[in-house]
């Protein structure tokens, strides 16, 4: 018979999750009966071709916003007696009325609305929660004991670690700490800040970097000459965090600073588009800047493979104090090939090697971030170096098959 396993997201499907999307692919491919359950439904007109060639829609579980109205919520309680014909369910969701004991989630009916969908995963052999949130709500109904003997996994992905919000987490997180089998975060740093949260953490976290799909970024580059213009690629949403403006002021200082005829290539949509566009129109550096917006996977593997460097000028933001986890662009840019340049913030550090398959620079460092990078425009030969370096690099340490099967062995330690 094959083992069930429930996916709990805070958003499906989610075009710039592709990692969840992959994770589900593969349990599929091992032959896991997959339930995915969310509280928020994602885009159906911009979804990834496999949420349909797998049919995940069909395996969803969307659960609505629970409806503001108390009688509303009353009323889809008791509709849910008839429709759900199992004395399990009604003895199992009675008990959550024990005002005294359940407190308040209990008297606004809110884990008794939720139990209605939630019923659908009581029988599934593992519980895999992606994000703090979706972990903290699944945890819920651990605690309640509804779902006891169900081994849960969570992964923090790092918007769900900020560090401005570490002593929030505390109270929020509590019931993670108390009732999760298992963590999963991308690297040290993430662990890092997870032990900052709770440092007695009796449960094993794993450190399990999202991976590269290195048969998909694979390069294809053409031989260069030594006097070919030089294309540096920013790929990342126009937000604070990831810095596009000090892409730009980097790019605006260097154009007068080598002879090599150079060209920047921004991918990625946000907040900022505004801000990008005044910036590059005061710097008078239209000619040389291209804005391509937010474009498919597809698309961008086709700008990486008329690329030559690829640059990250991700910043801590200075609202929320986050900072990069990954960064897995810098990782599916190294897996063509590109060398990259990139600021010291966050857990960006353990995706690259240093003065090998690319530079590691001090953030905001703009001074020491040009010198780098034009090394690297100046010498053809050493971008050519590292990035076959760096592409060995990701082979090794970020293929998405090997690190799948690191997830499995995570799984089936739960599993029998």
């Amino acid at each position: 018979m094959n083992k069930k396993i429930a996916f709990i997201v805070n958003e499906f499907p989610a075009i710039s999750e592709t990692f969840v999307l992959n994770q589900i692919i593969l349990c599929i491919h091992e032959g896991f009966d997959v339930t995915i359950v969310t509280r928020s439904k994602g885009d159906l007109n911009r979804i990834q071709f496999q949420v349909k060639d797998y049919s995940l829609l069909e395996k969803t579980i969307f659960i609505p916003p629970v409806p503001k109205n108390i009688i509303q919520r009353f009323g889809f309680i008791l509709k849910s007696y008839y429709r759900i014909k199992s004395f399990d369910y009604y003895c199992n969701s009675l008990k959550l009325f024990n005002f005294v004991k359940f407190g308040y989630h209990s008297l606004t009916l809110y884990i008794q609305y939720n139990f209605i969908y939630l019923y659908m995963i009581k029988d599934v052999d593992i519980i895999h929660a992606h994000f703090g949130h979706s972990g903290k709500f699944i945890n819920l109904y651990k605690r309640l004991r509804l779902f006891k003997d169900i081994p849960v996994i969570v992964s923090f992905h790092g918007v769900d670690l900020s560090p401005n919000n570490l002593n929030i987490y505390k109270k929020q997180y509590k019931s993670i700490f108390n009732h999760s089998s298992h963590f999963i975060v991308n690297n040290s740093y993430s662990q890092f800040l997870l032990r900052q949260i709770n440092s007695s953490i009796h449960q094993p976290v794993s450190i399990l970097p999202v991976g590269v799909d290195v048969s998909f970024f694979r390069p294809n580059k053409k031989n260069k000459s030594e006097n070919s213009s030089v294309n540096i690629i920013f790929c990342g949403r126009l937000i604070s965090l990831k810095g596009p403006i000090y892409a730009l002021q980097i790019f605006s200082k260097i154009l007068n600073k080598t002879n090599v005829p150079l060209s920047l290539t921004i991918i990625g949509a946000g907040s900022l588009l505004q801000e990008v566009e005044e910036f590059i129109k005061y710097k008078g550096i239209s000619k040389f800047v291209t804005l391509v917006g937010s474009i498919s996977h597809d698309e961008i593997v086709k700008y990486y493979k008329e690329a030559d460097i690829f640059i990250y000028t991700g910043i801590s933001d200075p609202l929320t104090s986050r900072q990069e986890v990954q960064g897995l662009v810098i990782q599916e840019a190294q897996s063509m090939e590109l060398p990259v340049v990139c600021f010291d913030v966050g857990g960006v550090k353990y995706g690259l090697i240093h003065q090998l398959t690319g530079f590691l620079v001090e953030e905001k460092n703009i001074g020491k971030f040009n010198e780098v990078l034009l090394k690297l425009i100046n010498n053809n030969e050493l971008r050519k170096e590292m990035g076959k370096s760096a592409r060995k690099f990701i082979v090794e340490n970020f293929n998405q098959s090997k690190l799948n099967n690191e997830l499995l062995r995570i799984y089936f330690k739960y599993i029998s």
